[in-house]
């Protein structure tokens, strides 16, 4: 299989396909989702890190599912209006998801690990207003290097 993904600081990166990875995945320019795609990597630990440096946007209200025993991480705004907003927001039960800087936008969002904020955050669900957070809603002290 692909060992990891990197996407380019500067470039938007159009997924349309699910993405599997041995290791990390980081998108380091803004992510734009053009099919309900789920991206997974079955590293474990920080080998196991999904990062999304930049804005997540869909087209037409796609689903994002991240699966990793790994930490999902958030650093830039997901979504904004309804259009370009997932529908769905799913992170699996293991490894834990950050949310550095920014809102998430999301008519559903489905948080099933540990969420740490490291910064003050709008979980928005926009019309539906479905948001779980299956285990634990922490605070962060100071963001992971």
């Amino acid at each position: 299989g692909v060992k990891t993904v990197t996407a380019n600081t500067g470039a938007t990166t159009t997924v349309n396909a699910n993405i599997s990875t041995l290791e990390t995945q980081t998108y380091s320019g803004a992510l734009v989702i053009d099919e309900n795609v789920v991206l997974s990597s079955t590293g474990a630990g920080a080998l196991g890190n999904i990062t999304f440096a930049s804005t997540v946007k869909a087209t037409a209200s796609e689903t994002l599912t991240v699966n990793t025993a790994g930490t999902t991480r958030f650093n830039g705004v997901v979504g904004g209006t309804l259009v370009e907003s997932p529908a769905t927001l799913t992170t699996d039960a293991v490894g834990s998801t950050e949310i550095t800087a920014g809102n998430i936008y999301a008519a559903n969002q489905n948080y099933n690990d540990d969420v740490i904020l490291f910064a003050n955050t709008t979980l928005d669900a926009l019309i539906n207003i479905n948001l779980q957070i299956s285990e634990g809603l922490l605070e962060g002290l100071n963001r992971p290097g």
